[in-house]
């Protein structure tokens, strides 16, 4: 297990105090994949309610995925301050989202030894999350699988605010945003297709 994703554990194991009785479903369709989302399943899927995130986070990490809260997430990204870095927000389910990553990690590979940090969180409640390290390894992604869990309305952009990070109500994937090192946003967008603006902003975060 990579540095980055025992950090991502721990942050998430962490925060279990707070939310320990929140509810997850674990859905297994017919077809063998398998989702969580924070109310019931379909009818026709295999249900396992999760009553502690304890447990949440135990079963994301035999997949080799960090499934943290959207809190945990923010405080991630946000020790990453002092260091160029990179946050996304996808889905592997998003049509851009599977277009763009092959040449999202390409920009991660080429910027290895650079000192650009990645934070990289699928956000869909329905995510096939043990099937993300799969879905990474296909584009060679330099960054470990991690997922953001189910959030209340407004929770996601009222969490990353204090980084600067304004994700707007109704926002379309992939969100990217790009952090020089002295904590100064200088790129963000949702429904992000074209990466030359995220590759430019990160030459400029880099040389800074």
């Amino acid at each position: 297990m990579s540095p980055r994703l025992r950090l991502l554990f721990a942050i998430a194991l962490a925060s279990c105090g707070a939310t320990a009785s929140a509810q997850l479903f674990k859905c297994t369709g017919a077809d063998g994949k398998v989702g969580y989302q924070d109310s019931p399943c379909a009818t026709d899927a295999t249900q396992k309610q999760l009553t502690q995130i304890q447990s949440d986070v135990r079963e994301a990490a035999a997949g080799g995925v960090a499934l943290l809260d959207v809190d945990a997430a923010a405080r991630n990204y946000a020790g990453m301050r002092g260091a160029a870095s990179v946050l996304v927000l996808y889905s592997s389910k998003c049509g851009l989202c599977q277009q763009v990553m092959p040449e999202l990690s390409a920009l991660g590979r080429d910027l290895q030894g650079r000192g650009v940090e990645w934070a990289v969180y699928s956000v869909d409640a329905l995510e096939d999350q043990p099937g993300l390290p799969d879905f990474l390894a296909q584009s060679r992604a330099p960054f470990s699988a991690a997922a953001i869990r189910p959030w209340p309305s407004g929770a996601l952009t009222r969490a990353f605010a204090p980084q600067g990070v304004t994700i707007p109500e109704g926002w379309n994937k992939p969100f990217v945003a790009v952090r020089d090192r002295s904590g100064k946003i200088i790129f963000q967008a949702d429904g992000v297709g074209q990466l030359s603006q995220v590759r430019s902003a990160l030459d400029l975060a880099t040389a800074r």
